[in-house]
């Protein structure tokens, strides 16, 4: 496991593609603060880590899954000792690692952003940021699991964008012919992991649109967890199917 963990790491951090992804991420960023110079507000910075940051990391996830079936050498590395168990546990591992350097780079980011607007002790919130890693690492989890299942390359990369970017807000606006209430709509969303809505109070300046202040909903955390259960199960089935999975 640790000869293939190290092999999988490697790859990834040496491979240009997750520097390009976080240039990208990065220049996105810097985009936002020369808006928010020009216009005005404390906004956009922001809402270009939100914007971008689950793009980029699901095209990396997916790739990290998805270049045995690309290259065709799945079979080749089942063959060389490793276990099913190994190879699917192996690339979580590395799948959630990578996810979370993309997290640090967008927390770090909005700590600068903080500094340049002069509200960091307003705009850090540690307790909302843990809970909404963990969130993130959950529904990445989902993705890796969309991953790992489909083997076409593209079919795979459009399941994890539906479900990691664009389900949030086709559910919303869903919910308006459906008559679904947005608390329920918001429950809903926090189990499957695409939102925050449910566990965090977040209010605005009505004016700029920035954030002012989040809170967590304790008894909206039950929801988060749930998400989590929901993710760890789909784990354990992915992992049952993946094991009886042939390959070409």
């Amino acid at each position: 496991m640790r000869r293939l963990l190290f092999a999988e790491f490697n790859t990834v951090y040496r491979k240009p593609k997750l520097y390009v992804l976080l240039a990208i991420l990065i220049v996105a960023f810097a985009l936002g603060v020369v808006i928010d110079h020009f216009v005005g507000g404390d906004m956009w910075g922001y809402q270009m880590i939100d914007i971008f940051y689950p793009f980029l990391a699901i095209i990396l996830v997916t790739d990290i899954t998805h270049k045995e079936y690309k290259f065709h050498t799945m079979k080749n590395l089942i063959g060389s000792g490793f276990s099913r168990k190994q190879i699917y546990f192996g690339k979580l591992i590395v799948t959630l690692g990578s996810s979370f350097a993309f997290l640090l780079v967008a927390e770090i980011l909005k700590i600068v952003y903080a500094i340049i607007n002069n509200h960091l002790a307003t705009k850090i919130y540690p307790v909302a940021e843990i809970v909404d890693t963990i969130r993130c690492l959950g529904m990445f989890t989902i993705i890796f699991i969309i991953s790992v299942l489909i083997v076409s390359d593209g079919l795979s990369l459009f399941a994890s964008f539906v479900y990691g970017v664009l389900f949030n807000p086709i559910f919303s606006l869903a919910a308006i012919p459906l008559q679904i209430s947005d608390k329920v709509a918001s429950i809903i969303k926090a189990a499957l992991l695409i939102s925050t809505d449910a566990y965090l109070k977040i209010e605005r300046n009505p004016k700029t649109a920035a954030i002012t202040s989040a809170k967590i909903i304790p008894s909206g955390i039950i929801w988060c967890v749930v998400g989590i259960a929901v993710a760890v199960g789909l784990l354990i089935l992915g992992y049952e199917v993946f094991k009886r999975k042939e390959f070409k």
